[in-house]
């Protein structure tokens, strides 16, 4: 009872007089050939539904022209070419032309099956962004070829370099900085603070405040932090502790912040060594003077 498929195919044999008398009927069972055409279409169909669904741009191009063979519609969205002129274009035309010579050398490379590579592409536009390219070695056709998702890093590198031009500004700046956990941890130095201190930031960075304000004894910190959470910024004149053992007046002016639960004072500290000096010397005259007058 079980239906199954069959190609048929008939014959006609003539007589003499060329008339059809007799037809021969040739049929095969083609049931397990459609039932592996009908997968392929299926397999075909899936994968271009997943192709057409990844949210990268993804490009399969030939390894030895570097032709684009196939985009997906991410690609044709963020690069800006409809995908007829991605497919009569090639890989040369994509990569920007200073990271050319080394994107043909590790694409080209008949061992490489995988590999990873951040450089800078061109949009239709003339828009240069930063790519991370992951490519894998597919074969049809007869033919080597590379499929490629591209992952669009301008904006993350953009905001990297702000943050490396921030700490280098921070690091930099002519004043002291300095970040105090709320358990007393330093937690940052900048390079003013490390020189004024006579530490390196990696000494410092394992030092508490207390081994640098010899102020705060016992739990003068744990008052000061209690009066810091109250008030929210702080200006005050201590005094710090350098390497060799001297001690010299500072102005510090800090703020509490909150990052991801916890507490920090953030702190701009500078030496008022001179300021004192001077404020002596004013005081000193100002007693000359009035000695004078009387």
């Amino acid at each position: 009872g079980e239906e199954f498929l069959v190609e048929v195919s008939v014959t006609r044999i003539s007589t003499n007089n060329e008339r059809p008398v007799v037809s021969v009927v040739f049929w095969r069972d083609i049931t397990q050939r459609k039932r592996t055409e009908t997968a392929l279409k299926e397999s075909e169909e899936r994968y271009k539904s997943m192709f057409e669904s990844i949210p990268l741009p993804v490009m399969v191009f030939n390894v030895k022209t570097l032709g684009i063979m196939d985009v997906n519609e991410a690609a044709v969205a963020h690069y800006g070419y409809t995908r007829k002129e991605f497919v009569g274009i090639s890989m040369d035309q994509i990569v920007h032309n200073e990271d050319l010579p080394q994107f043909r050398a590790i694409s080209s490379g008949p061992e490489t099956v995988r590999f990873s590579l951040g450089s800078r592409h061109v949009k239709k536009d003339g828009s240069v962004i930063h790519v991370d390219m992951t490519a894998h070695s597919i074969r049809f056709s007869g033919a080597s070829h590379r499929i490629a998702v591209m992952n669009d890093v301008t904006a993350a590198k953009k905001s990297a370099e702000a943050l490396q031009f921030t700490q280098f500004a921070v690091d930099s700046a002519a004043v002291g900085i300095i970040w105090i956990e709320e358990n007393g941890n330093v937690l940052y130095a900048n390079d003013e603070t490390c020189r004024s201190l006579g530490y390196s930031r990696d000494e410092l960075l394992g030092m508490t405040i207390q081994e640098v304000d010899p102020e705060y004894v016992g739990d003068a910190w744990k008052e000061t932090w209690s009066s810091l959470k109250k008030l929210g910024a702080i200006t005050l004149e201590t005094l710090y502790r350098r390497k060799d053992g001297s001690i010299f007046p500072i102005e510090l002016t800090g703020k509490i912040m909150r990052y991801d639960g916890r507490g920090y004072l953030c702190a701009i500290v500078r030496d008022i060594t001179e300021n004192r000096k001077a404020e002596q010397s004013l005081r000193k005259r100002e007693e000359e003077l009035k000695i004078a007058s009387n």
